[in-house]
């Protein structure tokens, strides 16, 4: 399911928690590495690359030089949910477990 959310986060959409935290700490480690004048400019630049699907583009070209299957990595990268569930897989049983509490 987690990797759903991320390739989800990767294609622009996704859970807002997800990408504020990758923005943001993705963000800082563009400025801290001298990729970005500052914190906020780096987060800018990752939620264009987030929105233009030039984010995705790049891990499903990771995938390749990996050596996944390019039908697989462009199924993973390009398909729909249904399609991403059946290339990764199913547990057999899937629990929702709420927290007691924010935090």
């Amino acid at each position: 399911l987690e990797v759903l959310e991320a390739l989800e986060c990767l294609g622009g959409s996704g859970p807002p928690d997800l990408r504020h935290l990758v923005t943001a700490l993705g963000g800082a480690l563009l400025w801290q590495c001298g990729m970005a004048a500052g914190p906020e400019r780096g987060r800018e630049r990752l939620a264009r690359a987030l929105d233009d699907g030039s984010a995705l583009r790049t891990f499903e070209a990771m995938l390749g030089a990996q050596g996944v299957p390019p039908d697989t990595a462009r199924g993973l990268c390009a398909g729909t949910p249904a399609q991403r569930r059946r290339l990764l897989g199913e547990a057999e049983v899937c629990e929702e477990l709420p927290a007691p509490q924010e935090g």
